[in-house]
């Protein structure tokens, strides 16, 4: 029996991270699915330490998003910093094996392996980073823990990430996966079948023999093909019994004495209506007709041109617009992902009405702005750097220095250290960071994706929380007050829905009942 000590910790768990740190401790196999700021990289240390003392590995190899990696290496506020209490060393494998730090260095520490899915998974021009590190951890074998943070990157298992985590998961017994937002069924299929394929294995051949056991699925037609589209779930509770005795999922309301939430997608909105000029608005109606030209009233996926045009809605209430006027497959996800290939500045409504609020009217000492798209971050972030507003940034490609001075400034730890501002694109700081010092974000444009929107969200609200955070959506409205794509979007996001998921009749029937409410305004 590996022992479980409270005394022997550095920092005081909530009796749920208490308790899953001995399932952790009882399982080779675990996934901890429970919500978003409840405290899981807490356990994932604590358990890993009383491996280490009981004798049972000498390393743990964390692979996390690249914009999470941090959340565990930092030196003063990451997760192993703040909680590891066996003598560490703690390496960053990316462009080389790199040693970062010593935690109070002795004889025989615990090792602690930093790396991101993006950098380990094969490519056609690179397949030796991964080898490096198998090579590496080979003297290992048996002897280190696999932990995978936000899961959900190798819930497709034709990636390469998925393919590299396989690997990783063959040079060892122990594996824990760390997931606030899991996802449908077979999603989860495919994390256990990282995590321990021979669960999954007791019932099922493989992956399609489990899709066709759990999916209820109706045959569709488009573009002279037919396909299988799910529309529900049965034998769920098959499903369950199989995974719950290797799965604990906590909510924050059920396991923590959280201050409230204002606001956001599961609570009563917060909502700011800003009404564009006649002259963006004049913008927005042609492209919202180019885009209901462009979608056939068909169950299939919206193609290239069309999908950019809706997705240039949104980026005109923005105040911005893509040009040039056609792309094609690859550039429309550019746009998807927030990286235009060249942008025309078209108006600043939302921005002026940030730029005021966060100026004039705002009492918050801290602020998270989320934007969706890379313009419009950048041009806030201008705006209010001109108003004498100190202002940080997380985005892609960011310089590493910059994005730590970022972290760290709204980490729980700075609360009180006067007012500030951070603008972020929620693909870039959605996930894994503490940004608990805010009091306040505010949705400037709507997250691409329902997960971005929710982890995003809990960046606030957390375990290290303690005052209230209001959350304020932003949406921009016709000159007198018509519904524009943010509150189609909003809306879909209250119901839950994905974005993604819907097919060009779903579009074309929201874009043309916007166009209806308007005519009848009119009478």
């Amino acid at each position: 029996m590996i022992e479980y000590n409270k005394t022997l910790l550095k920092t005081t768990p909530y009796q749920h991270q208490a308790d899953d740190t001995v399932l952790l401790l009882k399982n080779r196999s675990f996934a901890l699915f429970s919500e978003m700021g409840s405290g899981k990289s807490k356990i994932v240390v604590d358990a890993a330490c009383c491996l280490h003392a009981a004798g049972e590995i000498s390393l743990v190899l964390v692979v996390a998003p690249a914009g999470v990696r941090r959340v565990w290496l930092d030196k003063d506020l990451g997760q192993i910093r703040r909680h590891a209490w066996r003598s560490s060393i703690v390496y960053e494998f990316h462009r080389k094996v790199k040693k970062i730090w010593d935690l109070e260095l002795k004889s025989h520490p615990l090792n602690w392996v930093v790396t991101n899915y993006e950098y380990v998974r094969p490519t056609k021009e690179d397949n030796t980073r991964l080898q490096r590190l198998v090579k590496a951890l080979q003297k290992f074998r048996n002897r280190f823990l696999l932990v995978l943070d936000e899961s959900s990157a190798v819930k497709d298992q034709r990636s390469g990430q998925h393919e590299a985590c396989k690997e990783l998961r063959k040079l060892t017994n122990r594996c824990i996966i760390l997931n606030g937002t899991p996802g449908d069924p077979l999603d989860v299929y495919n994390q256990f079948e990282i995590m321990d394929q021979r669960i999954m294995a007791r019932k099922y051949a493989d992956f399609f023999h489990f899709k066709f056991h759990h999916c209820d699925m109706v045959t569709k037609r488009g573009n002279g093909r037919s396909y299988h589209k799910i529309v529900g779930w049965k034998d769920m509770e098959q499903f369950h019994a199989i995974t719950k005795p290797y799965v604990v999922r906590h909510l924050k309301r059920d396991c923590l004495d959280l201050p409230e939430k204002i606001g956001g997608i599961e609570g009563e909105p917060v909502i700011r209506e800003v009404a564009l000029k006649e002259h963006t608005w004049e913008v927005y109606k042609t492209m919202r007709q180019e885009a209901i030209l462009a979608l056939p009233d068909e169950d299939i996926v919206p193609e290239p041109n069309a999908m950019v045009r809706i997705l240039r809605l949104a980026q005109i209430t923005s105040g911005h617009v893509t040009t040039p006027a056609t792309l094609d497959a690859d550039e429309a996800q550019e746009i998807l992902f927030a990286k235009e290939p060249e942008t025309r500045d078209i108006s600043k409504e939302k921005l002026d009405w940030a730029v005021n609020h966060l100026i004039e009217w705002s009492t918050a000492e801290a602020t998270v702005v989320w934007c969706r798209w890379r313009r419009e971050r950048e041009r806030l972030a201008a705006m209010l750097r001109a108003g004498g507003v100190k202002t940080y940034e997380i985005y892609g490609n960011q310089k590493p220095s910059e994005r730590a001075t970022a972290e760290k400034a709204f980490h729980p730890e700075t609360r009180g250290a006067g007012r500030r501002i951070l603008v972020a694109q929620p693909h870039a700081g959605g996930k894994g960071l503490d940004l608990a010092a805010a009091e306040e974000a505010i949705y400037l444009s709507c997250p691409p994706g329902l997960e971005d929107r929710k982890q995003s969200e809990d960046r606030l609200h957390r375990a290290t929380t303690i005052n209230r955070v209001t959350y304020l959506d932003v949406l921009a409205t016709g000159p007198k007050g018509q519904r524009t794509i943010d509150h189609l979007r909003f809306k879909a996001m209250r119901e839950e829905q994905e974005l993604a998921d819907w097919t060009c009749s779903a579009w074309l029937r929201a874009l043309k009942k916007e166009v209806q409410e308007e005519v009848e305004d009119e009478f």
